[in-house]
C-alpha cells in the first residue's frame, strides 16, 4: 500500500486549522464566543479533531502492520472513529436545536441554554457516545485484511455487538436528519409568516385608508 502524502498533508492541515479555530474561540475575551452556540461548537470540535486523527491511524494500519499482536491499536482507533462520529452527530443536533430556539423561542432561550444546561448537554453528548461504542473495546476482535493487506474490519465481534453498532451508526444520523429537517421547516415557515406579516399593511394604515 502506497503512502498517500497528499491526503496526509490535507488531514494535518485540517487538524491544524481546526485546532487554531478552537483555540481562538477558547482564548478570546469576547462575550460572543462565550454563548451556548460556541461552547457546543468547541465541544464538538474536539470530537472532529480526534476523528481525523483516528482515521489517519486506521489508514496507516497496513504500513504499521497492525495484526493480531497490535489489535489494541486498531480497536482503539475504530472505537475513536465511532465515538467521535456519534459525538459529532449529537453535537450538530444540539447546535440545530440551539439555532431554532434562538429564533423561535427567544423569550425562553436564556433559560433553556443556561450555562448549567449547556454543560449537561455536553456531558450527555460524550457519555452517550462512549456508552454506544464501548462494546468495541470490550470485544475480543482482531483486524481482518483483504488480499491487498488492507484492514477491512474487525473479526471477533459478537452478533449482538455488531447489530448494536450497525443500529447506532444508522440510528443517530436518521434521528439527526429528522430533527434537523423538522426544525428547519419550522424555521422557514416562521420566517415566511413574519415576512408576510411585515410586508402587509399595518393596522393603522388600514384604518387611515378607510377614513379617507
Amino acid at each position: 500500500m502506497m503512502f498517500n502524502v497528499a491526503q496526509t498533508v490535507a488531514e494535518v492541515l485540517i487538524v491544524i486549522i481546526y485546532i487554531s479555530v478552537i483555540l481562538t474561540i477558547v482564548t478570546s475575551k469576547s462575550e460572543t464566543f462565550k454563548n451556548a452556540f460556541f461552547i457546543m461548537f468547541v465541544a464538538t470540535g474536539f470530537a472532529d479533531v480526534a476523528s481525523v486523527l483516528a482515521s489517519m491511524i486506521v489508514r496507516y494500519r497496513s504500513e504499521l502492520d497492525l495484526d493480531k499482536e497490535h489489535r489494541h491499536i486498531v480497536v482503539l482507533a475504530v472505537f475513536l472513529l465511532g465515538y467521535t462520529f456519534i459525538a459529532h452527530v449529537i453535537g450538530n443536533l444540539l447546535v440545530a436545536i440551539n439555532r431554532f430556539s434562538a429564533l423561535c423561542l427567544v423569550q425562553k432561550y436564556d433559560k433553556i441554554w443556561s450555562r448549567k444546561n449547556v454543560w449537561i448537554a455536553i456531558v450527555f453528548q460524550y457519555l452517550i457516545s462512549f456508552l454506544a461504542c464501548i462494546q468495541v473495546i470490550l470485544s475480543d476482535s482482531v483486524c481482518v485484511r483483504n488480499a491487498d493487506g488492507i484492514c477491512t474490519g474487525l473479526e471477533g465481534l459478537s452478533k449482538r455487538t455488531d447489530q448494536i453498532g450497525r443500529s447506532l451508526y444508522a440510528g443517530f444520523p436518521i434521528i439527526y436528519a429528522v430533527v434537523s429537517l423538522s426544525v428547519n421547516v419550522r424555521l422557514v415557515f416562521k420566517w415566511y409568516r413574519k415576512s408576510w406579516n411585515g410586508s402587509g399593511p399595518k393596522p393603522n394604515e388600514k384604518n387611515n385608508k378607510t377614513l379617507h
